[in-house]
C-alpha cells in the first residue's frame, strides 16, 4: 500500500496519516468497478482517469444535458443501481484503456458465469471512446431494461483517422479535452464544492 500525509488548509497544525490499499475506477456510472495497479495524478489534471465519465442517461434526459458542458444530474435520470438495482447485479463489466491506440473498451458479462474472462462469451464489448461504440451499448441497455437509454460521456470523445475526421467510425481513437466532469456526486456535495461534480 501507499502511505501518505494529508495537510488540512484549515487546519495547518494538524497532520492525518493515511493508508492508500487499492484503487477503483468506476468508468460508468452504475456499473463494476476495476481495480488498476496505478494512477498518475498531476496538478491541474481534470479528475482520476475515466472515473465516472460515462453514464447511461434514459432518453428524453439528454436534452438536459450537454457532452461538452456537463451539468450535475439527479441520479433518477440515469440507467444505474439506484434505479435498477436488481438489473444489473445480473452483470459483470470490465472497462480497459488501450494505451496504444486509445480504445476505451466496456466488456459486459453475465454475473453469474463465473469464468466471464477466460472462457465465457460477452454480452457486449464496445469501444466508448468513439460514437458508434457508444450507440452499441446505448442499444445493448435499452434492450435490457426496456427503456431507451443513451451512453453520454462527460468531455468531448471522438474517433478519427490521421486527417482528424471526427465523423469517422475507422483509424485510431483519441481523447478530445480534458475529463473535468464526474457522474457520481450528490447535489450537497457538488454544492460544497462550488458546482465542481468531482468527488
Amino acid at each position: 500500500f501507499i502511505s501518505t500525509t494529508l495537510h488540512v488548509v484549515d487546519q495547518p497544525d494538524i497532520n492525518y496519516d493515511m493508508h492508500i490499499t487499492s484503487l477503483h475506477r468506476y468508468a460508468v456510472k452504475g456499473l463494476s468497478g476495476d481495480s488498476i495497479n496505478s494512477v498518475t495524478l498531476q496538478e491541474g489534471d481534470g479528475t482520476f482517469e475515466d472515473d465516472r465519465r460515462f453514464a447511461l442517461l434514459y432518453a428524453g434526459d439528454e436534452n438536459n444535458f450537454d457532452q461538452k458542458h456537463p451539468k450535475w444530474l439527479h441520479k433518477d435520470n440515469f440507467l444505474c443501481a439506484f434505479t435498477a438495482p436488481e438489473l444489473l447485479s445480473t452483470l459483470s463489466t470490465e472497462y480497459k484503456v488501450d494505451s496504444s491506440d486509445g480504445r476505451r473498451l466496456l466488456t459486459v458479462w453475465s454475473r453469474h458465469d463465473s469464468n466471464r474472462q477466460s472462457s465465457s462469451t460477452p454480452l457486449l464489448i464496445a469501444d466508448l471512446a468513439c460514437q458508434a461504440g457508444r450507440d452499441e451499448a446505448s442499444t445493448f441497455f435499452s434492450d435490457l431494461c426496456g427503456k431507451k437509454v443513451v451512453c453520454v460521456c462527460a468531455s468531448d470523445i471522438t474517433k478519427s483517422q490521421n486527417n482528424h475526421d471526427d465523423n469517422s467510425d475507422s483509424g485510431e481513437t483519441k481523447l478530445s479535452g480534458k475529463h473535468t466532469h464526474q457522474f457520481g456526486n450528490t447535489s450537497s456535495g457538488v454544492k460544497n464544492n462550488g458546482g465542481d461534480t468531482r468527488t
